[in-house]
This record gives C-alpha cells, sequence and structure tokens, in this order.
C-alpha cells in the first residue's frame, strides 16, 4: 500500500508543444501494481478511457517512471492523472505551448513548405504565417483557422530571399507571436538555365537565387572555366537574385557542367546543372541587301571532320 506521504507524481519537461516526450516520475503508489497515466486531451478536467495514454508497473516501494508523447491539444494546462488498480491516485499539470514544425526544413527559393502549427487556442482563427528576410518579414500565408484541438495546417512558397536560416512564425487571434516556438528554413543557392542545350556562340539566360545578399563578381562557370557574360560584372541583390547571359563558348558536341560562384558564395553549396552542345551554324549578319557577304561559323560540331 501507499505510504503515509501519500503518491505522488512529477512532470519532466512541465510545457512544451504537443509531441514533446514527457517523463512521469511516480511516488508511493501501490506495491508492484501497475498504474494507468490519463492525459486531459480536451481540457475539461473529466479523464475518460479515451484519454489514457500509457501504463506502467510500480517497484516495491511505489516507485514507477514512464514515458509518453503529449497527444494534440490546443493551449493551456491539462491534467495528467495516474492512477493504479488499488484506485490509488494522484495527478500533475502540463501547459501546452503553440509551436511550427515544417517539412522540408531546408531548400532553394520557391520550395513549398508544409508547416504544422501545434497548440494554439482551441478554434483559433485569422492566424496568419510570416517569413522573415534579412531585415523584413512578410505574410506569406493568412486566414488560417486551428481545430478544436489548436491545429492547423498551411503551405507557401519560399520568397526570393538570401542563403542561410529563415525564421517563420505565426500569431492569431490568440496567440502572440512572442509565445510560439517557431521554426528555421535554410535556404540554398540555387541556378537555372533558359534552356538546357544550344549551339556554340549562342546566348542563353542564367539566373541565381538564394546567394549571399549584394553578392558581386558572380561567374558562371561552364566545364569549370570562367564564361563570358553579359553583364560584365554580375552582382546579386538584397535578396540574392541575380540574372545574366553567358555565351556559348567553341568546345566540340556534348555533354558540359555549369555551375557558378560569387565573392561570398561558394561553387561547393551551388546546384551543378548540365548543358548540350549541340552542332550549329552562325550566321553573320543575319539581315541584309542582296550580293552582300555573310559569315558562316560552325560550331559543336566533331573534331577534325
Amino acid at each position: 500500500q501507499a505510504d503515509s506521504e501519500g503518491p505522488s507524481i512529477r512532470l519532466s519537461p512541465s510545457h512544451g508543444v504537443p509531441g514533446t516526450e514527457v517523463t512521469v516520475y511516480g511516488d508511493n503508489f501501490t506495491a508492484n501494481e501497475w498504474v494507468d497515466i490519463y492525459y486531459d486531451t480536451n481540457g475539461n478536467g473529466i479523464l475518460s478511457e479515451t484519454e489514457w495514454v500509457i501504463d506502467d508497473r510500480a517497484d516495491d516501494d511505489g516507485y514507477f517512471s514512464v514515458d509518453f508523447e503529449v497527444p494534440e491539444s490546443y493551449a493551456g494546462d491539462h491534467k495528467v492523472l495516474a492512477e493504479d488498480a488499488d484506485s490509488v491516485d494522484a495527478y500533475d499539470y502540463f501547459t501546452v505551448e503553440p509551436g511550427l514544425i515544417i517539412d522540408p526544413e531546408e531548400g532553394p527559393v520557391g520550395t513549398i513548405v508544409t508547416v504544422e502549427g501545434h497548440g494554439f487556442a482551441e478554434d483559433e482563427e485569422d492566424i496568419e504565417l510570416l517569413y522573415y528576410l534579412d531585415s523584413t518579414e512578410e505574410v506569406v500565408a493568412e486566414d488560417i483557422e486551428a481545430d478544436e484541438y489548436g491545429y492547423w495546417e498551411a503551405s507557401f512558397q519560399v520568397p526570393s530571399s538570401t542563403r542561410g536560416d529563415h525564421y517563420i512564425n505565426a500569431q492569431g487571434d490568440d496567440t502572440e507571436l512572442k509565445d510560439v516556438e517557431g521554426a528555421d528554413f535554410e535556404v540554398t543557392p540555387e541556378i537555372s538555365l533558359e534552356t538546357s542545350s544550344g549551339t556554340v556562340g549562342e546566348s542563353i539566360t542564367i539566373t541565381g537565387n538564394g546567394f549571399d545578399g549584394e553578392d558581386s563578381y558572380i561567374k558562371v562557370l561552364f566545364e569549370g572555366e570562367e564564361a563570358e557574360t553579359e553583364p560584365e560584372i554580375v552582382r546579386a541583390d538584397e535578396n540574392g537574385y541575380w540574372e545574366a547571359s553567358f555565351k556559348v563558348p567553341d568546345m566540340p558536341a556534348g555533354t558540359y557542367s555549369v555551375t557558378a560562384e560569387g565573392q561570398s558564395t561558394k561553387e561547393e553549396d551551388v546546384n551543378e546543372l548540365t548543358f548540350t552542345i549541340a552542332p550549329g551554324l552562325v550566321l553573320s549578319p543575319d539581315e541584309g541587301h542582296v550580293g552582300m557577304n555573310l559569315t558562316v561559323t560552325g560550331g559543336g560540331f566533331a573534331t577534325n571532320k
């Protein structure tokens, strides 16, 4: 039987977002009896069989410890009850706090990120999701509603932003920004080409996103060698975006690597693309009058043919 001190439980941690793993420590329960743990999901203070979460057996001294994962539940205090077969029981409270979970946690500009909100107020309305740039924040989703357990889900496309971690947070009618455990999304630099094939001398547009803000002297590397670009000096804007065109170098037909680097954005951090040089002709000039001389240049043909 329990001793004169009476049964008690302690929770560690005693607060956090739904999904937190909590250890329940129990003392002075009936020796060698099974103890049932209940969690007050709906917050009404009345625990039912449907709110059972786990059980454990007390030792010879009436002590036990057991872990459980906090179920989906809205912000505030939720009762945790431990009760054994002899109706010896004790309770404590777990305080649910709002927090965000994102998927994925990294990627280039344009990535679709799914955000789950946990532990917000019951049926909370007018929730808005914020994405933080270097000096400002941008509302990326709004008019979100939580369910009866304070849960909600929304998605957004990562806006133009610099390389590195960007904070994501949310607020609503009942929940303030300062109370939410936000999340970080890591932007990775990425380049893209208007086309993946062309002929020698052709001008190809290339864009970069997620570079360091105002990164300068950006080089386009074609098979590891710097390509001729327009403009000659390429700079990223404050959000790490840039655009340029490069001239396909005089090389045989085949597939080659294309990447880029800046003064502070390293080549190894940028994705690598492939570009296929196909046989082709360049005509100069490409308009004029009858009888004028034209120059035809062939590129991308097999060597020595």
